[in-house]
């Protein structure tokens, strides 16, 4: 009897406990209900009392940095020319680029110019990050031998490379001004010319094109025509080496 009682106590404590679990689980998923629902409107309210912060205006990616090493073609206005009509000035505005000179009067790849800088000193300060390198100018090394001038030219290219790896690079020898005629400069084409063939970059020749007058109104400084000219001449290059530009 007494054994019995025992196993009937314990069904009932069995019953009794699973009753106590079913209930707390039903208790708990109630509470999980209910919080479910209190989040969902906390969000809801949060959502509607959201402002947005005020649309900006995305940053405007940087432009092409083209840049110029050269001599008084590049420096020097004419009289009467302001920056603005400068043929650098035009091209960075016309072609949306960024148009920086390393250039000083007197400037060749044999002489120094006026800050003391040669073609290939000038190179030296290219920005690494240049797209496009013109290296513009030589006229004053018309006398000098073909070696001595090749070597130089040589070295100035090989500056702007090492210093923008990833930039085009175009040779362009001088246009004619101050006196100075075809001939005088018909060896000085022809050695930078070479040059260019040798290290595979593009070389213009502004003599052979007919850029410019022989002898500009103003002598050795360019006029407010010649600038004109010479951003056209600039101008479509840089356009066809920065197409999507």
């Amino acid at each position: 009897m007494v054994a019995g009682g025992v196993r009937r106590g314990r069904r009932v404590a069995l019953v009794v406990l699973v009753v106590v679990v079913a209930l707390i689980a039903v208790a708990a998923a109630a509470g999980a209900v209910i919080k479910t629902r209190d989040d969902a409107r906390a969000a809801q309210r949060s959502a509607a009392e959201y402002t947005p912060p005020p649309l900006t205006d995305p940053t405007p990616a940087a432009r092409p940095i083209v840049a110029v090493v050269g001599d008084d073609s590049t420096s020097a206005a004419g009289p009467g020319v302001s920056q603005s009509e400068r043929w650098t000035a035009r091209v960075a505005a016309q072609q949306d680029v960024d148009v920086q000179t390393f250039a000083s009067a007197g400037s060749s790849y044999l002489s120094k110019g006026s800050d003391g800088r040669t073609l290939a000193a000038q190179a030296a300060r290219v920005p690494r990050n240049a797209a496009v390198v013109f290296v513009f100018g030589g006229a004053r090394d018309a006398t000098a031998t073909p070696l001595r001038v090749s070597r130089a030219a040589s070295q100035t290219i090989s500056t702007v490379q090492a210093r923008a790896p990833q930039a085009v690079v175009v040779l362009v020898g001088p246009v004619l001004s101050g006196g100075t005629d075809a001939l005088t400069v018909a060896d000085l084409r022809t050695n930078l010319q070479n040059v260019a063939g040798a290290f595979q970059i593009r070389f213009v020749d502004p003599v052979q094109q007919a850029w410019l007058n022989s002898t500009p109104s103003s002598g050795s400084r360019l006029t407010e025509s010649d600038e004109q000219v010479l951003a056209a001449r600039f101008g479509t290059i840089v356009a066809q080496l920065l197409p999507a530009n």
